[in-house]
């Protein structure tokens, strides 16, 4: 069988799609770097209570600045991260190498690394080289076998209702779901819960 050879519109889009991908790629390791130097950021308003300058009672009304924009938890995690890999964190970096290492792993997974790391920080170049080569959820999967948590099946189901009841109330806390639309969504997800747990021996 002989097979088609692609044309030159299939071959440009086959090449556009590699340079979009590597341009994504490059975009989240800029953000990554970014994401640990405004966690250094943030760790310094909120430790020098630089806040108060700016006319803000508390380092969360200060998040919530228009200029600021982060949700409380988003700048609780970025602090995590910098506080445990940016410079004089748990495990700081060295050099350009442990940058790049940094970027390469992203926010997401860096964040998912700061129990396992702050526990055991002798352990922390495996856990980096584990992140960078994993996918977030493998790495998820990895840091629960590492605690010696097995999560069957069922268990993930319910994981994932309760990141829904999370995500959900996080919504309503950021402004971009309405409270009551945010109470029936909650609602909804508990009696899921109470629904599937009934369904036990």
């Amino acid at each position: 069988m002989v097979m088609a050879r692609p044309d030159d519109a299939t071959l440009a889009l086959a090449d556009r799609a590699h340079e979009v991908l590597a341009q994504i790629v490059a975009v989240g390791q800029q953000m990554a770097l970014c994401g640990v130097a405004l966690g250094q950021l943030l760790a310094e308003v909120k430790g020098d209570e630089l806040y108060r300058a700016h006319g803000c009672e508390t380092f969360e009304e200060f998040c919530g600045l228009p200029e600021v924009g982060l949700s409380r938890t988003q700048a609780y995690r970025l602090i995590q991260i910098a506080q445990t890999f940016g410079d004089g964190g748990v495990v700081p970096p060295v050099g350009p190498d442990d940058w790049q290492q940094l970027a390469a792993i992203g926010v997401r997974k860096l964040h998912a690394l700061v129990p396992v790391v702050r526990d055991h920080p002798e352990q922390a170049a495996e856990w980096l080289d584990k992140a960078e080569a994993l996918s977030a959820s493998g790495l998820q999967q990895e840091i629960a076998a590492s605690r010696g948590v097995e999560r069957s099946e069922e268990g993930e189901w319910y994981v994932r209702r309760f990141r829904a009841i999370q995500a959900t109330a996080q919504r309503a806390i950021d402004g971009t779901l309405l409270p009551g639309n945010a109470a029936d969504a909650i609602c909804a997800e508990a009696m899921r819960i109470q629904a599937r747990a009934k369904e036990q021996p």
